[in-house]
This record gives C-alpha cells, structure tokens and sequence, in this order.
C-alpha cells in the first residue's frame, strides 16, 4: 500500500514510487480524492501502549509516523490524525503540519 511506499522511500529520498504512470498518487487517493480519508491508525488498528518501548502504541516508529503524517497532511485526500498521536512524542510536529495545511487549503 501507499504507507509501505512512503516507509521504504524514506530513506533514500526516492518518492517515485508514490505516483502512478500518469501522474497522480495511487488508489482511490488518486483518483477519486474527493470520495478518500487516509490515516494512520485508529482506535481499531492502535497497540497497546508500551512502557518497556516509551511507544505510544501507534503505526511505526516515531520517526515512520512523522513520514506518513508529512505525506497525508500536505497530499489530499481529507487525512485524520489519530488523537493518540496528538499526545505522542510527534504531537507539536503534527500540529505544526496540521496548521500548515489549514493555512494553505
């Protein structure tokens, strides 16, 4: 999927691979954007929190959070941001991001 794209783009700096032969990004995201919500995790899809690991119990490392949560809040579709994540060690990063698009549409 898009999000194991991203990751395995990271740290080469190779985004081609988010794009389809025409242009815009793979999947429903794409081609339907109006229709398309993208998110990390959820309440169905979110660990339990880790105390051993100081992780908050979400998608990734933190730093694979950052990279999804940097492609859906400046790509469309409509992205949702996982309360959780808000609370996280990425929360003032995400906000930042989150204000970033609400300024810029």
């Amino acid at each position: 999927g898009i999000l194991k794209k991203i990751l395995s783009a990271g740290p080469n700096s190779d985004f081609s691979g988010l794009r389809t032969a025409d242009g815009p990004q793979p999947g429903i995201a794409g081609k339907q954007p109006a229709m398309a919500q993208t998110l990390l995790d959820d309440h169905d899809t979110a660990r339990p929190l880790d105390p051993a690991t100081g992780g908050d119990g979400g998608f990734g490392t933190d730093d694979q959070q950052m990279l999804g949560y940097a492609y859906i809040l400046t790509h469309p579709p409509f992205p949702w941001v996982f309360l959780r994540h808000l609370d996280g060690a990425n929360g003032a990063a995400i906000k930042k991001l989150v204000s970033l698009r609400r300024k810029l549409g």
